[in-house]
């Protein structure tokens, strides 16, 4: 079995081919790097939350910790893509300038990315 995770790990770093780093409840996180960039997807617990549309559960932990991984792993890559799912913390668009935050990075008003789903950010109201 190890042999063949090997063999894929090889694989895929003669390749190129970007490994997912992932915050997901029936996969284990592994920060391992196979190109000069990655991605990471924060999933979250599919059957936490009902309602998805604002920030039900903070995970200010987890997320200061995946911000002190992201700058570390950060140090060997070009660039690194994220996406977070609306069941990580219960609002994906909230949880990213959370996350952006942390990491000193711009932020942006999803208002104006969206001005016809106003309704969806009451708390971003001008």
């Amino acid at each position: 079995m190890a042999g063949e995770r090997d063999l894929r790990r090889n694989a895929v770093r003669e390749h190129g081919v970007a490994r997912c780093i992932n915050d997901w409840q029936d996969m284990p996180s592994i920060a391992e790097v196979t190109a000069n960039f990655t991605y990471l997807r924060w999933t979250g617990y599919h059957d936490q939350f009902v309602y998805l549309g604002e920030v039900q559960d903070e995970r200010v932990a987890d997320l200061q910790s995946w911000a002190e991984t992201v700058r570390q792993v950060g140090k060997r890559l070009e660039r690194i893509y994220g996406y977070f799912n609306d069941h990580y913390t219960g609002h994906a668009p909230t949880t990213v300038n959370q996350f952006k935050t942390l990491l000193g990075l711009e932020l942006v008003n999803p208002l104006y990315a969206w001005p016809q789903k106003r309704d969806l950010f009451p708390e971003l109201e001008e």
